[in-house]
């Protein structure tokens, strides 16, 4: 059973596919599509991903392809969780007189207004009304009850539609609305959400995985057949390295150089299995070796290839803390650690580098990647740190150093970017991972 223990999860599944959705047909609000069986094998996967979560609550959009997901799902999860609430804040988007037409056709009969909706949603006025401003209107509404502070923290399962989803992310995470397209969500995937502090009165949350897909073979994971995949410029794999002791002891490592665990090198090539189909342009690494020994575990699944090393790939320079655990320094460093934690993007560790240089070095190398890739196409694989890959998915969302503990990374995972000329599903996928899905909400290792 997996148990939320001290921490509050909201876990957001967008619907299976629906027969609308296989034709190309904008649905919005109508409630004419229903489950196709792919759809409903999307959810029996998710069900058996989710299998023993104890749940508290799950609250579903109205509309019939959610109902039918919902369904398929809640007979699995245990916990409190008594029946299924419908909530019409969670409907999609209203477009009007899109719904019911092909994408394509709309993007031609209606060409300026649809490059607005994929550039500036937020501003898409449409029918003598601002759609997205409206969805925010009833989403926000929600977020806050979500994020309210309950006396035991809990669980709650939300299934609903893209747009709805990613509102209730943007407003979760505190993102800038401009940012509502960011991440792309694949009909039956999965998006969680893990408590990171509280206070008397809300709930702060993190990124704990974005847009994974259960029942998708490792082979095709990172094989994004969308709308969205066919204007990337390319792609950027993002992999922190396997697990090492230091890990294992929640010990700050920074510029130490330790090899993989015997379990991080396990876990390695379990996440290889997720490159199989992958053809990247280049594999570049940190220079330490936790980092190049992963390199080199993936390089065994995609054949003979060169890694190339980045000396600016390195992690956080922890300064004094390097060495020491977690705890020693919550400790001894109290003042410090705090701040770190809460505004890391103005607090300086002795010896350290500053958050803000390593946010810069960061920046130079994802536009480096983005020169790259819109030169070349294709793929990179980037193999680095905890701290580091955080900075890059800030970097490449155009988000400021303050917001690194949004985006968790957890050691062999993999997260994916789009090089793309704007933020509509610029995130494909965040900290995919082998481990099981209780050990990555688990803070046993840092």
């Amino acid at each position: 059973m997996i148990n939320v223990g001290r921490k509050s999860l909201i876990i957001l599944i967008r619907h299976g596919e629906s027969d609308l959705n296989r034709t190309g047909i904008i649905q919005g609000q109508s409630d004419d599509a229903q489950l196709t069986g792919i759809g409903a094998s999307q959810a029996k996967s998710i069900a058996e991903w989710l299998h023993g979560i104890d749940c508290d609550a799950i609250i579903t959009s109205p509309l019939r392809r959610c109902i039918q997901t919902a369904r398929l799902i809640a007979p699995v999860l245990r916990g409190n969780l008594t029946s299924i609430s419908i909530d019409s804040r969670l409907l999609e988007i209203d477009f009007g007189p899109w719904t019911g037409r092909c994408r394509k056709e709309v993007a031609n009969n209606y060409d300026e207004q649809y490059r607005q909706w994929r550039k500036r949603p937020f501003d898409l006025f449409l029918n003598n009304r601002y759609p997205v401003r409206d969805l925010y209107d009833r989403i926000e509404t929600l977020a806050s009850e979500l994020q309210s502070t309950d006396s035991i923290p809990s669980a709650k399962i939300v299934v609903g539609h893209r747009g709805a989803i990613s509102a209730l992310i943007v407003s979760l995470l505190g993102l800038p609305k401009s940012h509502h397209h960011f991440l792309q969500i694949d009909r039956g995937s999965v998006t969680i959400l893990q408590e990171i502090s509280r206070n008397e009165s809300k709930v702060e949350y993190e990124l704990v995985c974005a847009n994974e897909r259960p029942g998708v073979s490792p082979a095709d994971l990172v094989d994004f057949e969308t709308e969205e995949r066919t204007s990337s410029r390319g792609e950027v794999i993002l992999v922190r390295h396997g697990q090492t002791d230091a890990n294992m002891d929640r010990r700050y490592q920074g510029g130490m150089d330790m090899g993989l665990s015997a379990t991080g090198r396990q876990n390695m090539e379990l996440l290889a299995e997720s490159f199989i189909s992958v053809h990247p342009t280049r594999v570049i690494s940190s220079p330490l070796q936790r980092a190049r020994e992963s390199a080199e575990i993936l390089c065994s699944k995609l054949g003979s290839r060169v890694i190339s090393e980045r000396k600016d790939l390195h992690e956080f320079l922890y300064g004094v803390w390097e060495g020491m655990t977690e705890e020693e320094v919550i400790k001894y460093r109290t003042n410090e650690y705090s701040n770190w934690k809460a505004r890391p993007a103005i607090t300086s560790i002795p010896n350290a580098e500053h958050i803000n240089d390593a946010y810069n070095r960061c920046m130079e190398i994802w536009e480096y990647y983005e020169q790259d890739l819109r030169y070349w196409g294709g793929s990179i694989v980037s193999v680095a740190h905890d701290i580091v890959n955080r900075l890059l998915i800030c970097s490449a969302l155009d988000l400021p150093a303050s917001y690194i503990w949004k985006f968790r990374q957890t050691n062999a995972s993999l997260s994916v970017l789009a090089v793309k000329d704007n933020y509509d599903g610029k995130l494909r996928m965040l900290n995919h991972s082998p481990y099981s899905l209780s050990r990555r909400l688990s803070d046993a290792w840092l």
